[in-house]
């Protein structure tokens, strides 16, 4: 008896092994974070050239950050929104937007004047020429406001000579056929009118106002073509000082 009750004493004096603590990991919500996201301002209809911007032709959408274009508008809370709204309603497109495009504000113009004005690139200038309401100088009335042309001059000739053609320009794009520009022409229909209003830089514009004494002609590139592709043997620049025409 009396060794029973040492073997409980010397038991009871041993502390127990400590239980292994158990990492509990919490339950999984279901939300996965995604990446950042900021609102994009893009047009809420097809605008044309020239469109004056109302309230509602913009609207705002979300997309990711750093997946838009560099110059497109955004906003990061609602009192940038409508200041942004605000500016933007009353200016001008000065080129096309699709619905859902991003607007930006190199795209827009502010101010009055001529929907040429606004839609004419800075560094350019636009020129008319004379053609053939029947379009024996534009390629049968083919020629239409956005193609690219190359700009021929015919040489008036003494009686009994051959007359030459020069070209003059390549790659140039039209604005506009008589008072009809790019919005005017869309869908392919063919617009006529006397003259031709071409895209062209300053120097240019000095060209061919002094080429116009002789008769100018356009010739309707390919869509797609770009700079001087063409490989024929006439390739002469005619340049004109003090009213002289002469090739190069």
């Amino acid at each position: 008896m009396l060794s029973g009750v040492a073997a409980y004493a010397v038991l009871a004096s041993v502390q127990p092994a400590p239980t292994p603590a158990v990492a509990v990991q919490p339950a999984p919500t279901g939300r996965v974070e995604g990446p950042a996201t900021v609102d994009l301002l893009v047009a809420a209809r097809d605008l044309p050239i020239g469109a004056k911007l109302a309230a509602s032709d913009v609207r705002w959408v979300k997309t990711v950050e750093g997946s838009h274009p560099a110059s497109a508008i955004l906003h990061r809370s609602a009192d940038d929104a409508a200041r942004i709204e605000a500016d933007i309603v009353g200016s001008v497109a000065r080129q096309g937007l699709l619905a859902g495009e991003a607007i930006s504000l190199q795209r827009l113009a502010k101010g009055t004047g001529s929907l040429l004005a606004f839609s004419l690139p800075d560094g350019k200038r636009a020129v008319a020429v004379d053609i053939d309401a029947r379009g024996s100088r534009s390629a049968g009335n083919f020629i239409m406001p956005g193609d690219h042309v190359d700009v021929l001059a015919i040489e008036a000739a003494g009686a009994g000579s051959a007359k030459s053609a020069t070209t003059l320009m390549r790659d140039i794009r039209v604005l506009a056929v008589g008072p009809h520009l790019g919005a005017d022409a869309m869908g392919g229909t063919p617009v006529t009118g006397e003259t031709a209003t071409l895209e062209l830089d300053p120097a240019q514009a000095e060209r061919i106002a002094g080429a116009a004494v002789g008769t100018i002609k356009l010739a309707l590139r390919p869509r797609g073509e770009a700079g001087d592709a063409y490989a024929g043997t006439n390739l002469q620049m005619m340049t004109v000082r003090y009213g002289i025409a002469r090739k190069q």
